[in-house]
């Protein structure tokens, strides 16, 4: 669940089947919950994150991951630049993620690059906040 700045839902271009799209989902709402768990301050509250945070620099190598099905995709079809076009598809999917896990809520701003980022806020629906 998101708070804050409405998002609007942006239909990726990849043409992905709905098992690879659950699979990459699955994926991305792991990293999501790495993150939270990994990334805290001694509150234990949890630090903003952007897609480049979750799967660039060293997480940029999408072989081997569910992730690999958005460039496969749009380098199969021909696409310019397929490497940025899956990396938006995926910015897509993660917000979509987010905003369908009703586990968690989270915060959702732009940072001083102007990149959407996200914050998961310990309030959830739940009366555990733990992972």
């Amino acid at each position: 669940m998101i708070i804050g700045e409405n998002v609007s839902h942006q239909k990726i271009v990849a043409d992905i089947s709905v098992k690879e799209l659950n699979r990459i989902k699955d994926f991305i709402r792991g990293a999501v919950y790495c993150w939270c768990k990994n990334n805290t301050d001694s509150k234990g509250q949890s630090s903003w994150f952007t897609t480049s945070d979750l799967f660039g620099g060293m997480s940029a190598d999408r072989s081997g991951t569910p992730l690999q099905a958005l460039v496969d995709w749009h380098f199969n079809n021909g696409v310019e630049n397929h490497e940025l076009r899956a990396l938006k598809d995926l910015r897509f999917i993660l917000m979509k993620v987010i905003a369908e896990d009703l586990r968690r809520s989270y915060h959702t701003g732009h940072n001083e690059k102007g990149r959407r980022n996200y914050q998961w806020t310990r309030i959830d629906s739940r009366k555990s906040n733990t992972f």
